[in-house]
């Protein structure tokens, strides 16, 4: 059994970052979604 071939190194970098990048984002939008239910709140 030949052992599974590893990913290019240029790929797997670049999935890396992709997915780095796209959750860092996914964090932005949750925070600045709870900044504007906290800014709600104090309003109400």
């Amino acid at each position: 059994m030949d052992p599974p071939t590893p990913e290019p190194p240029v790929q797997s970098l670049l999935t890396f970052t992709i997915s780095s990048l796209s959750h860092s984002l996914g964090s932005m939008v949750v925070s600045k979604k709870e900044v504007r239910m906290v800014e709600r709140l104090r309003r109400g």
